[in-house]
């Protein structure tokens, strides 16, 4: 499945979830750009190829391992105080040097349950939420590393946050 250009739904607060099966997923323009979706749930046994910036009302959901194919920025905050999840189940890398991350979930949580940069280091990794979860191993980034909220890390083994030229905060 894939989309070059932007995906917006013709009301606000519209879910949207697609699964390509073992095939690969790319958005390749914005996501809830106009009017932010409800909630978002990708899933793709190929892998998800991100290209744009996404904005929800609610939760999203990232099933497989994501590929940033540009500087992304995810936002599932809504102002009313519930602010959705930003979840990853895989990993997370880019397909070039420097891709940026920024992940605001507001009063949500923001979940790694897979290495980040572990392949293809990505740029800067930014999130503001009330929790940043790491359920994996590694976040390996070539900029700054700024987690606003609390920060927790579940893995079994040792977790390390790599960085190279810059600071985490």
């Amino acid at each position: 499945i894939s989309f070059a250009s932007t995906i917006n739904g013709n009301a606000a607060g519209r879910d949207l979830t697609l699964n390509a099966g073992n095939g690969a997923l790319t958005l390749g323009g914005a996501v809830g750009g106009t009017l932010a979706l409800g909630t978002l749930s990708l899933a793709a046994g190929g892998g998800i190829n991100l290209g744009g910036n996404v904005t929800t009302s609610s939760t999203q959901t990232y099933s497989s391992a994501v590929v940033l194919t540009g500087n992304v920025a995810l936002d599932s905050t809504n102002g009313a105080g519930t602010d959705g999840n930003i979840n990853f189940s895989g990993t997370v890398n880019g397909n070039a040097a420097g891709r940026d991350l920024t992940l605001n979930a507001g009063t949500g949580t923001v979940t790694f349950s897979g290495n980040v940069g572990g392949t293809q280091a990505i740029g800067a990794l930014t999130t503001t939420a009330s929790l940043t979860a790491l359920r994996a191993n590694q976040i390996s980034t070539s900029g700054s590393q700024t987690y606003n909220g609390d920060f927790q890390y579940f893995s079994i083994n040792n977790t390390s946050l790599n960085y190279t030229g810059s600071s985490a905060t």
